[in-house]
């Protein structure tokens, strides 16, 4: 009698799938690289020269090219427009923005093919030159031949001063129509002549009292927040993942709200609950500081929550059981150390499935956790990497510190263990190399299947074995 005959179904591979994600995580990647290249690249790193007013006037292109009146021999910056070709500037074109110099009284504005009745778009502004420096209290009124259009609070460099005190980044602190102030260094004399140019708009930022202190209010109460989220995120994540009680649902809900809600809402939330608080309490928080930390706890922590609780359902709980068990003994005069475990150890009733003591970072966290060292069995430790395939240079790496106790014996497969030395997989000059580095003070015993027979034959023989290595 025949068995049943195949329906011919296949199941579909999951190719296609990983490849669409792949494609969507690596699109996301470049969208991210390439928003970071494009930022680096527009931002001016250099200084821009301190302008005057406006030379070209508005109006639109008649009868082709545009005449400026310039000053022969001022240098001007020309920054073309989306109607323009170019300047005609002498016997010479200037295609591109940046500084010229005039030779004569007039350059020329050159539209584009299309421009014919079209608005001039193109810029050509003087460069300011000082004309009056002078010192008064520590403060430098300077005067330029042409309005600079600065502003109060902006900054200006200083560079190329004949007089010690000068050159440098400056806040201005006053201006009028020709005329802008600075503070110069205590003792500075007046310079008998200078450069003034605006600094790139990183530098610009960066000196601006209110970007400041942005940055500082936004490390403190990033910080504060952070250590806030993880004192609270750490028991409820760890109730929340080791305990069922009544309520629980709920509570897990609540801490949701946080998360779902944009944070314009939670904020406007917690606005509307000051309104309920007391009065000192109002004042003390809301528009102020305090207020700016804890509409970012609202958020941060139910985040925190969330990864403390994935991070403890992550930890098994069996090491918490056996460190919990060995702390109600009294272990006076007694170092107790677990030994490592191989992943199917053979018993007297039969071979099983162990899953404690198995991996190398668990058992790291336990040592470190709980104050333990451990027994390490060569033998187990290297059938567990077999089976999962883990490096077993790795695994000495991990364990290595931690050991008090060596079981030496080789291993093969996943469930060969106590083989003699040199009859299974284990790298023993690695082994070695690595245990004298890590374990130099650890004791051990050749740990040999049936090694007791014929007055311990298997054991003396590991041990003429082991000499080759330790």
């Amino acid at each position: 009698m025949s068995g049943p005959q195949p329906s011919g179904h296949r199941v579909a591979s999951d190719k296609p799938f990983l490849v669409g994600l792949a494609l969507l995580g690596g699109s996301y990647l470049l969208i991210i690289a390439a928003m970071v290249l494009a930022d680096l690249v527009y931002l001016d790193y250099g200084d821009r020269p301190v302008l005057g007013p406006e030379s070209v006037q508005q109006g639109r292109y008649t009868g082709g090219e545009a005449t400026v009146a310039v000053e022969p021999g001022r240098d001007y910056f020309f920054r073309k427009g989306e109607n323009e070709a170019g300047l005609k500037v002498g016997d010479r074109t200037q295609t591109g923005d940046g500084v010229i110099r005039a030779d004569g009284g007039t350059v020329i504005l050159l539209p584009r093919a299309q421009g014919e009745g079209k608005p001039g778009t193109g810029s050509l502004r003087p460069e300011a030159r000082v004309s009056v420096v002078a010192v008064t209290n520590g403060v430098a009124p300077v005067t330029t031949d042409v309005a600079p259009g600065q502003l109060w609070g902006e900054f200006i460099r200083v560079s190329g001063a004949d007089a010690p005190g000068w050159d440098g980044v400056r806040e201005i602190t006053h201006t009028t129509t020709n005329q802008l102030s600075f503070a110069v260094t205590e003792g500075a004399s007046s310079a008998g002549s200078l450069s003034l140019s605006r600094p790139n708009p990183l530098v610009q930022a960066l000196r601006s009292r209110d970007i400041r202190f942005s940055i500082k209010l936004s490390l403190v109460s990033c910080t504060l927040t952070t250590l806030l989220s993880l004192w609270v995120a750490v028991p409820i994540g760890y109730l929340m993942s080791r305990y069922e009680f009544r309520g629980k649902p709920v509570i897990d809900t609540l801490l949701d709200i946080p998360i779902v809600l944009p944070p314009l809402v939670v904020g406007l939330s917690l606005l509307i609950l000051f309104r309920y608080m007391p009065d000192w309490l109002s004042d003390a928080v809301v528009y102020k500081w305090p207020a700016v930390v804890l509409a970012q706890f609202m958020v941060a922590c139910a985040f925190a929550v969330r990864t403390m609780r994935v991070t403890f359902d992550q930890i098994p709980q069996r090491y918490e059981q056996v460190a919990a068990a060995l702390s109600e003994l009294d272990l006076s005069g007694v170092e107790v150390i677990p030994q490592t475990m191989p992943p199917f150890p053979w018993y007297f009733g039969g071979q099983r499935f162990m899953n404690l003591f198995i991996d190398s970072a668990e058992i790291a966290s336990f040592c470190t956790r709980h104050g333990y060292r451990v027994c390490f069995d060569t033998s187990h430790s290297k059938l567990a990497c077999n089976l999962h395939n883990w490096s077993f240079t790795e695994f000495v790496q991990t364990i290595g510190p931690h050991a008090a106790h060596l079981h030496l014996g080789d291993a093969s497969g996943v469930d060969g263990e106590g083989l003699q030395i040199l009859e299974g997989d284990i790298d023993w000059k690695m082994l070695s190399a690595a245990l004298d580095d890590l374990a130099p003070s650890a004791s051990f015993i050749p740990e040999i299947w049936q090694g007791h027979k014929n007055e311990g034959e298997g054991f003396w023989r590991g041990l003429e074995l082991l000499e080759n290595y330790f």
